[in-house]
């Protein structure tokens, strides 16, 4: 006790710099061994240095609002909109304790004073302002009312603490303590709401907050302590916010070398990802409902008159040297419509449905030891890598009309826990899929200098984290973390049946992300046929609202059944995934792209994700 009772907050500082510093190197799974121990550190130093502290109740009430701030500390820290709301609770309950603490504080001589009035009319105008600010961005909706209920709390904080420092007889050091404190938590909470709902991702507010928020608590303890230290918070924070500009940093890629383009991308994803989700569509550009190749046709654009946000492409056959990928189409048309895509401000990501290179087979011969033999001493692991060159040569080969090479997102052996390809779980070890995941990147970005690729690690099913995880190959080799679940039926326990599993599956890849600083996604989805009328609205949207996602892709519609030639293998059906014109499901799919947390291209191409 006697070393707490000397160093409890030189302890408390060591770890909130901590803190600050680990959240810059974005080494979020440290934090959670940092974080909850910084107001024990300043409950302990008011238990050992307050006489009886159990025994008054101003002791009893600054003791309870740092209990509600440290569960509101611990909620926080996880990322669903539930934990959100609960932690904005315990944060409510926290100001009103410290707000009737303030008015007992000066209750035998209570008065409105100057200092008061005046802590009144300025949070009152800065409410209205901020509330109605907040309301011009869409990730509002849905928190008005608990936005609200904070902002009256935090207003009646403030201006109470304003009261008490123009008060008579009471102690300036310790009053001035206190407010400073309240001051120090509207400038965090202001920078939360700011952060959450109108420029989610920027750079340093997250740090800000931490920061404002540890010296707020800080001074508050410190002002019932009635001690004055205030000039080394305040030295200390106006130090952090000259210095942050040289030490942030973007989101690091796999790629160390990977282009300003690649890694601006990358960046402005998470940024983007806090307004709403990216909607894609696998092979949106090259054929649809009874057409193919057709300039600037798209099925999503005919219902909606807005193209998707992402497009997906895919390169099965290039291994083969194949002048059209497998669904018949011609690989120099793919790379004009990613051009196209990437100049419209969409985002490109590719699959490789890739034939066995050990039977020489499609992608879907699952014949054992097809990984084994691809690996480095592998009797194929040559051939694999003149197929890896190939996707190399394409990738790297992608400009822009001015030569500005393209950036990618690369989803190679998706559905890695699945049983129907080559590369599934079935048929290779964790260890020989991390190994052809580790010898699949650095062929592409150490041996052929492939630096355009973001790298997508993709699963089917699972029901743990342990599971999704089980063959991931490790931080440093993945940009993007993603699953896909498509539904299969259409009766109303099939509905009920995907939304629960895909929301358990999202609160895991969510809290995954958010743990290993990657990017999460639903990279593959849909309902053939849409035979649910409802499907994007009462489906889709259910599942995703709730979870910071940045992208959902439905797979493609199929497109003109054309005599196979030139080594086409295979050709795109009849299904669909997105409705054509006049489908029963059109209006519902002008709903869910009217819906202010879904991203389609004309949406995107404000946020200048290239730049």
């Amino acid at each position: 006790m006697k070393f707490l009772k000397k160093r409890a907050l030189l302890l408390f500082w060591i770890i909130l710099f901590t803190e600050i510093v680990l959240g810059l190197l974005k080494l979020d799974n440290w934090r959670w061994f940092t974080k909850p121990l910084l107001i024990p550190l300043l409950m302990m130093f008011l238990f050992t240095n307050i006489p009886k502290p159990g025994n008054s109740l101003i002791s009893k009430l600054i003791f309870s609002g740092l209990m509600a701030a440290w569960i509101g500390d611990i909620l926080l820290m996880f990322s669903s909109t539930g934990y959100f709301i609960a932690g904005m609770a315990a944060f409510v309950t926290m100001q009103l304790i410290y707000a009737y603490t303030y008015y007992y504080l000066q209750k035998k001589r209570f008065r409105i004073n100057k200092r008061g009035l005046s802590g009144v009319a300025f949070m009152l105008l800065l409410s209205i302002f901020l509330f109605k600010y907040l309301e011009t961005s869409p990730l509002f909706t849905g928190f008005a009312i608990p936005v609200a209920v904070y902002i009256g709390a935090i207003s009646l904080m403030a201006s109470l603490a304003a009261n008490l420092s123009g008060a008579e007889k009471i102690s300036d050091s310790g009053s001035l303590y206190i407010l400073y404190g309240a001051i120090f938590f509207v400038v965090s909470d202001g920078s939360i709401a700011i952060e959450k709902f109108l420029f989610p991702g920027i750079a340093g507010l997250g740090i800000i907050v931490m920061l404002t928020y540890g010296i707020a608590q800080y001074l508050i303890v410190k002002g019932f302590y009635k001690f004055q230290m205030i000039k080394f918070g305040l030295i200390l924070f106006f130090l952090f916010i000259c210095m942050y500009p040289a030490i942030s940093q973007n989101y690091p890629t796999a790629d160390g070398d990977a282009t300003l383009r690649t890694k601006k991308l990358y960046s402005n994803l998470f940024r983007v990802m806090q307004k709403g989700v990216l909607f894609g569509h696998q092979d949106d550009f090259t054929y649809g409902t009874g057409w193919m190749l057709e300039p600037g046709r798209s099925d999503v654009h005919s219902v909606t008159n807005d193209y998707p946000a992402l497009i997906g492409f895919d390169l099965g056959h290039i291994e083969q040297f194949s002048p059209y990928n497998l669904d018949s189409v011609p690989f120099n048309k793919m790379a004009e419509l990613i051009r196209v895509g990437f100049e419209r401000g969409a985002v490109i990501t590719l699959s490789w449905h890739c034939n066995n290179p050990y039977t020489g087979k499609t992608a879907w011969d699952v014949s054992s030891g097809s990984v084994a033999s691809i690996l480095p001493g592998g009797s194929k692991n040559e051939l694999f890598r003149q197929w890896l060159h190939n996707v190399a040569v394409f990738i790297r080969n992608l400009k822009s009309s001015n030569g500005e090479t393209i950036p990618v997102l690369f989803r190679p052996y998706h559905e890695l826990t699945g049983g129907w390809f080559w590369w599934g779980k079935g048929y290779c070890s964790a260890e020989e899929f991390k190994a052809l995941w580790r010898f699949t990147v650095d062929q592409l970005k150490n041996v052929e200098q492939v630096h355009n690729i973001l790298y997508v690690y993709n699963v089917a099913d699972f029901n743990d984290q342990r599971e999704f995880e089980e063959r991931y190959p490790g931080d440093n080799l993945v940009d993007i973390v993603s699953f896909d679940a498509y539904q299969s039926a259409d009766v109303m326990d099939a509905r009920k049946s995907f939304i629960r599993n895909n929301k358990m599956r999202l609160s895991i890849l969510t809290d995954f992300a958010s743990h290993h600083n990657k990017l999460p996604a639903f990279s593959e989805t849909g309902s053939e046929n849409l035979p649910d009328k409802e499907w994007f609205t009462k489906t889709l949207h259910e599942v995703i609202k709730n979870y910071r996602v940045s992208y959902v892709l439905v797979w493609r519609n199929g497109g003109l059944k054309t005599p196979g030639k030139g080594g086409r293998q295979f050709q795109p059906n009849h299904s669909f995934f997105t409705p054509p014109a006049d489908h029963p499901a059109a209006n519902d799919f002008r709903q869910f792209h009217s819906m202010p947390d879904m991203i389609f291209q004309d949406k995107l191409a404000g946020e200048r994700i290239y730049n």
